[in-house]
């Protein structure tokens, strides 16, 4: 399965790394799970693998905040 496919195929945005060997340039295999739940496996030439799914905790904005006020250490910051 190529990468485009996996991009049309899932119900939801991939968003993927694209920093140092974890560009599209360099994913190996792609894998596209559509049932029990939806995923997308990316492995990178460089052993990298990224799970990829719908977000299933709510918002994620909500989620994070949420995160942080439980005392959790880690950040989120707004990107586009």
């Amino acid at each position: 399965m190529t990468l485009a496919t996996a991009e049309s195929d899932a119900p939801f945005h991939l968003y993927r790394p694209h920093q140092g060997t974890t560009t599209d340039r360099n994913v190996s295999r792609v894998w596209l799970r559509l049932e029990p739940d939806v995923e997308v496996a990316l492995l990178y030439h460089s052993g990298v693998i990224a799970f990829v799914g719908p977000f299933q905790f709510g918002d994620p904005g909500s989620f994070f905040e949420a995160q942080q006020a439980d005392g959790a250490n880690g950040r989120a910051n707004v990107c586009g």
